[in-house]
C-alpha cells in the first residue's frame, strides 16, 4: 500500500496520535482526507487522526467529509482541546 507521511505523530499512554494540516484549499482537504482514510481502514488499531486548521470556517462545505475520518482542531485551539482530541 501507499506509505503516508504526517507532519507530527503523538504516542500516548495508548495510541499513536497523527496530525495532517489542513488549509482551506481543496487540493489540501482532498488530500487530508485520502490520507486519513487510508489510516482509518486498519481498523481498531488505526491511530488517532486530527486535522489542524486555521479555522474551522476555511473548510467549507467539506468540513463533513474531514470530520468522517479525523477530529479537526483549529491551530490557536486550547491545550486542552488538544489533550481531549488524543484522549490524554
Amino acid at each position: 500500500g501507499h506509505e503516508w507521511v504526517f507532519p507530527s505523530m503523538v504516542k500516548t499512554n495508548t495510541r499513536k496520535a497523527l496530525f495532517e494540516t489542513v488549509s482551506g484549499r481543496q487540493q489540501s482537504i482532498l488530500k487530508a482526507y485520502a490520507k486519513f482514510d487510508d489510516v482509518k481502514k486498519l481498523g481498531r488499531d488505526a491511530p488517532i487522526r486530527i486535522s489542524v486548521t486555521q479555522m474551522m470556517d476555511d473548510l467549507g462545505d467539506l468540513l463533513p467529509m474531514i470530520q468522517s475520518v479525523s477530529t479537526p482542531i483549529e491551530l490557536g485551539a486550547p491545550t486542552k482541546s488538544y489533550q481531549m482530541a488524543v484522549g490524554d
